[in-house]
């Protein structure tokens, strides 16, 4: 959860996204399902606000995954939302 908490800060002082970027791989690499979702949706975030949209949907994808395992429609609604933005 600190690895949350620290990317999200540096994600939104825009101060350091590479260091917000390591947080939130952290994140997801110590946490259970849920906090993989969030990670990831994180991630996905990141990308888009740098401009690295391949990037972005991948992780995007990967949230969804998770809320579909996690049997969860709001999560599923918001990685979907997010994918929505990207033209394939």
């Amino acid at each position: 959860m600190a690895y949350n908490c620290l990317g999200v800060d540096l994600q939104l002082l825009k101060k350091d996204m590479n260091q917000a970027i390591e947080c939130h791989n952290k994140h997801a690499t110590l946490s259970d399902n849920h906090g993989k979702f969030v990670a990831n949706i994180n991630l996905g975030l990141i990308y888009d606000d740098t401009n690295e949209h391949s990037k972005a949907i991948v992780n995007y994808q990967l949230a969804l995954k998770y809320a579909i395992l996690l049997a969860s429609p709001v999560g599923q609604v918001l990685a979907l939302g997010n994918l929505s933005e990207h033209k394939q």
